[in-house]
């Protein structure tokens, strides 16, 4: 490793570090980004940092702290470097739910909720599609699973070769991200039913069925055996989502920063919607008091990347089988498209069983689901013609009014139906405006929160405050002037 360090301070720092670097182990990380070369950035260490991780395509750099360092003090000091461009913490991310062992009905929203059923009578194929699940693996050996991971045949497996060049050695079906190693088996259980939801091969006369019967699906491990993770193994995980060229990434997890949300993660997803990629996202679930928050009112307790303004970004609120939101769901006018169900969802687990998980976590994967199949069907739509089908097709919820921005619910069977391949003219017509300044409350400036992620079995009880003080403010009206709608919709009016 290469160290070059700048004034007689670092220098003394970098000789210390020359000799104590290999004895810290679970360091705080940083990402940085220098200004100038960007080729340098791979092996460069700044001040008490060790280089631990590049990310190419936003140009960042991974620097492991010992653990004894401070790291608000090093990131000032880094933020009056006039080479740094970029410094934030590698925050940690954690799963939105985790699954339950809970015994009833199985599989309830597909039978009539959000209309799979019928749509299946026009299409239940998405091989045409390849979707990624960022997320804490999948059992490969699953039943339910193993015929619908999607394949890399440029890769050998296990001959422990990077036979494909891509910087990744015997990714066959994926990668694990959080372990560096080739193989992205499921540990924590979260994953493995995100992908039952998602693909579980259907029509098969065993298990369950997921949306899409025939799907292709990429395995991208980021999650450990406790849900948790941090921004850059997310974002090289959706570096090499990119690459492979899939169309959706499903990502139910998220993290509330305090204010501060990660820049390198937002750009990892603006290089996904430059590529033309749709990225679903879970809104997160709530409080240690199980109670949603308002993504939209509080920055120190809005979640990301659910958050994030980019038209390529879906937020899935969570709703259970009376077709209401759930009690622990976040929400939010602006931030929170629609709601799909999140309550009980029965689907395949690791170990070849089955069970069940409730959370926005499950909510996510229905409209990831539903927009393979729509996708599949139409496959000359963009992104934004994918979202806009589901977006305006959705059932009106009582309790999801002034919650999210359409106020309804996933229904599959008439986005499908909209389509163009099934004779729909919704594409055709103008799209609505959105205004949501007069429903919703404005922003709050400044403070500091957490948020608390689900990890009680199907319960509505949630653990692990992570909190980060910040400040960013701005109105409603002017959020929603930025929001995804306008993108998407071409109007210059609130989403």
């Amino acid at each position: 490793m290469e160290y070059r360090c700048r004034g007689l301070a670092v220098i003394m720092a970098c000789l210390f570090f020359l000799i104590a670097g290999a004895a810290y182990g679970s360091e705080t990380k940083v990402l940085v980004r220098l200004k100038g070369d960007v080729s340098s950035l791979s092996h460069r260490t700044l001040g008490l940092g060790v280089e631990a991780g590049y990310l190419p395509m936003t140009h960042t750099q991974v620097v492991a702290l010992p653990e004894e360092s401070d790291l608000q003090t090093y990131l000032k000091d880094l933020q009056k470097d006039p080479d740094v461009e970029l410094a934030e913490p590698d925050a940690p991310l954690h799963a939105h739910a985790t699954p339950n062992d809970a015994l009833f009905d199985m599989q309830w929203p597909l039978q009539a909720n959000i209309g799979a059923e019928e749509a299946w009578n026009t299409t239940s194929s998405a091989e045409n599609i390849l979707v990624a699940i960022i997320d804490s693996g999948c059992d490969e050996a699953h039943e339910d699973i193993q015929n619908n991971l999607w394949s890399n045949g440029d890769e050998v497996h296990g001959n422990g070769v990077d036979d494909d060049g891509n910087g990744y050695v015997d990714d066959v079906h994926g990668y694990d991200f959080f372990n560096h190693d080739s193989d992205p088996a499921d540990d924590y259980g979260h994953g493995s039913i995100v992908f039952g939801i998602i693909g579980a091969a259907g029509n098969n006369q065993v298990g369950v069925t997921g949306i899409a019967w025939n799907a292709r699906i990429l395995c991208l491990k980021v999650l450990d055996s406790a849900g948790d993770s941090n921004v850059s193994t997310a974002v090289e995980a959706i570096e090499y989502a990119i690459r492979q060229g899939v169309k959706i990434i499903n990502m139910s997890w998220g993290y509330s920063p305090g204010g501060t949300p990660s820049q390198v993660l937002r750009e990892a997803i603006q290089k996904a919607q430059g590529a033309g990629i749709l990225v679903v996202t879970s809104a997160g679930n709530g409080s240690a008091a199980s109670t949603g928050f308002d993504n939209d009112e509080d920055p120190a307790l809005a979640n990301y990347p659910s958050s994030y303004p980019e038209d390529n970004i879906i937020a899935v609120a969570a709703t259970n089988d009376s077709d209401e939101m759930a009690v622990f769901s976040n929400y939010g006018a602006a931030s929170v498209d629609l709601g799909a169900p999140g309550v009980n969802i029965y689907s395949t687990a690791m170990g070849n069983q089955y069970d069940y998980m409730t959370g926005t976590s499950a909510s996510a994967p229905h409209v990831t689901g539903s927009a393979a199949l729509v996708w599949a069907l139409n496959p000359t739509l963009t992104y934004d013609q994918v979202k806009r089908l589901l977006l305006e097709t959705t059932d009106p919820i009582g309790s999801l009014q002034g919650k999210t921005l359409t106020g309804g619910r996933l229904n599959v069977a008439k986005a499908v139906a909209a389509s163009p391949a099934a004779g729909g003219h919704l594409l055709e017509t103008d799209p609505p405006v959105y205004n949501v300044a007069a429903s919703a409350p404005s922003l709050s400036s400044g403070g500091s929160g957490g948020c608390s992620f689900q990890m009680d079995g199907g319960n509505p009880a949630f653990s692990g405050f992570f909190t980060w003080s910040g400040i960013f403010g701005m109105g409603l009206l002017g959020l929603a002037l930025q929001r995804r709608g306008l993108k998407l919709f071409g109007k210059s009016s609130a989403k």
